[in-house]
């Protein structure tokens, strides 16, 4: 049975790496991204392997334009939340909340809540997390505390756990909520700029 995927953050990293994982698989996927050239490359080379690809331009630390990405999407079988940010030049938005708090908490929330009407129960919402975590400080979540780059990782990615758990607690009958680490220090562009390894 064929399912339809979102990918969101998926033109680059782990994003993109599930994405060429996910092409050929016969389901029809659904991937996101903030930049149109990045997005249509994306979407020509996974074609090329045999993908039923669809498109959605978004920026993630918008919540408005998340919430125009869900209602532009008409049925979804599984979410897989994969942007995230953690090292970024300003990282206080227009509305004066850490940007990363916004992209890697808020959005995937917002997005799996829109969603969740247009999913079966037995769909899948899949949050990718991190093993850095830290408790979370309501005033830098609010925006009212700046933070360098690693705790604010580390708790937004404790904030979007901590979120993806209430939801499954609050839709016992699916769909499911499963916040995963993908693994540590791998390979992407977002270790590479944060770690520089």
């Amino acid at each position: 049975m064929s399912r339809t995927i979102l990918i969101t953050g998926a033109t680059d990293g782990l994003g993109l790496a599930t994405a060429d994982a996910l092409a050929a698989s016969g389901n029809g996927l659904i991937i996101h991204g903030r930049s149109q050239a990045k997005l249509e490359a994306t979407a020509e080379r996974l074609r090329a392997r045999g993908g039923n690809i669809r498109t959605q331009l978004a920026n993630m630390s918008d919540l408005s334009q998340v919430a125009e990405m869900a209602a532009r999407i008409e049925t979804l079988d599984v979410l897989i939340n994969n942007a995230g940010v953690f090292r970024v030049p300003d990282p206080i938005t227009d509305q004066g909340l850490d940007l990363r708090f916004v992209v890697n908490s808020f959005a995937p929330a917002l997005l799996a809540d829109l969603l969740v009407p247009k999913m079966p129960a037995q769909g899948r919402i899949v949050h990718l997390s991190s093993a850095a975590q830290a408790p979370v400080r309501i005033a830098a979540m609010n925006g009212k505390e700046r933070l360098d780059p690693f705790p604010a990782y580390a708790q937004s990615k404790l904030a979007l756990t901590i979120w993806s758990r209430h939801f499954a607690t609050t839709h016992p009958d699916g769909p499911a909520s499963i916040a995963v680490n993908p693994g540590s220090l791998l390979a992407t562009t977002m270790v590479r700029e944060g770690f520089g390894t």
